[in-house]
């Protein structure tokens, strides 16, 4: 189906036209820590949580809770 192909190719072209590639981009986040040095607000939240969140141990046992109710 030639619609298929068009909306692929399509798709191709507004992913590939990025104002800079990938290796210039990731060569500028390096060379931004190095100049700056560490920097909070680009840490991940996830290093903040406690290791039952981490582990999404709240959701299961909310889930078991739901499940117990139920049955």
């Amino acid at each position: 189906n030639d619609s298929y192909q068009e909306t692929a190719a399509r798709l191709s072209r507004l992913h590939h036209d990025q104002p800079q590639s990938p290796m210039d981009r990731a060569v500028w986040w390096i060379e931004h820590v190095i100049k700056h040095g560490r920097l909070p607000h680009l840490r991940a939240r996830a290093v903040e949580l406690p290791w039952y969140q981490y582990y999404l141990l709240d959701v299961a046992a909310f889930l078991l809770a739901v499940c117990a109710a139920v049955l």
